[in-house]
């Protein structure tokens, strides 16, 4: 079907001496299908993530800051680190 298409609209430019025009057009109209679709599928991809990662967000619940006499990560149940000693 885009063969007979191709050929007919080369016949009709070739008819009418304008060949570069032709290829500018049936170029354009050949990728701008393709491409319109890997658009809206990168859109959508990238929408979906997005959606993800805030609902994940909402979901996981609020951050809390450690203040001056809080650890800034939970200690229970784990020994205290060593430090190496020093030279």
């Amino acid at each position: 079907m885009i063969l007979a298409y191709l050929l007919v609209t080369a016949v009709r430019v070739v008819a009418l001496g304008r060949l570069g025009d032709m290829f500018g057009r049936v170029f354009l109209e050949l990728v701008s299908g393709p491409f319109h679709h890997a658009l809206v599928t990168v859109f959508s991809a990238a929408a979906a993530m997005s959606l993800i990662g805030a609902l994940t967000s909402v979901l996981h619940g609020r951050h809390h800051q450690a203040g001056p006499d809080q650890p800034v990560a939970s200690t229970k149940g784990q020994e205290p680190c060593q430090t190496a000693p020093s030279s």
